[in-house]
């Protein structure tokens, strides 16, 4: 423990100074504990910063065994072993398996890209023809109506005609043609053959 005393009358102006006591607790507390990093032992780490360590590991233990396999390949098709007799070697190899993976990676994102463009396409060629669909099955349906709507009035027209015909026409048996019997039984006549079209036409729908 370590202290700092008044200093005598007369010195410092006539200040008096008053004594301050530090002890080794006030010392750690001041020293700084590091930068936050995991080879800090003063730093703690929490459970999500070790699963972050764990993941990066992962990851780079990934990322070298692609790249030695790609080295691997390179090697054996030189006719070397793998790995190489030589560090030298080795190195290399492994650059232009890092250089190679680069050009692999960037060819995989662009057809990634492709194929996420030709998904997008497919999809609105499906919601059109999906479209198409809803709207020809709707004009299918008012084309269906209005044939059940023509097929009722037609057969409305003929059951007109014929009531007109039994209106107009008589039971004489009158064949001259000319006279007031006849005359109305030829209109009777023809109002039924048109009432007979109308019935075929909706017959037929």
């Amino acid at each position: 423990m370590s202290s700092r005393t008044a200093a005598p009358a007369g010195i410092g102006g006539g200040r008096t100074t008053q004594s301050i006591t530090t002890t080794p607790e006030m010392t750690m507390h001041e020293t700084p504990a590091g930068p936050a990093c995991g080879n800090n032992p003063n730093y703690p780490l929490t459970d999500g910063d070790r699963a972050v360590v764990e993941a990066v590991k992962v990851d780079l233990a990934q990322r070298a065994e692609r790249r030695d396999r790609y080295a691997a390949a390179m090697a054996k098709r030189d006719g070397h072993s793998w790995p190489p007799e030589f560090d030298d070697d080795e190195r290399d190899y492994r650059r232009r398996a890092v250089a190679a993976i680069a050009v692999a990676d960037a060819e995989q994102a662009d057809l990634r890209a492709r194929i996420a463009e030709l998904e997008q396409r497919a999809d609105r060629a499906e919601t059109i023809r999906d479209n198409a669909d809803f709207h020809l099955g709707q004009e299918m349906a008012r084309r269906q109506r209005a044939e059940k709507e023509i097929t009722r009035l037609r057969a409305d027209r003929s059951a007109v005609l014929r009531e007109a015909a039994d209106y107009v026409g008589n039971d004489d048996d009158c064949t001259c043609g000319g006279c007031d019997t006849c005359v109305p039984n030829r209109l009777a006549a023809d109002l039924r053959r048109m009432a007979d079209e109308a019935q075929q036409g909706a017959d037929r729908g």
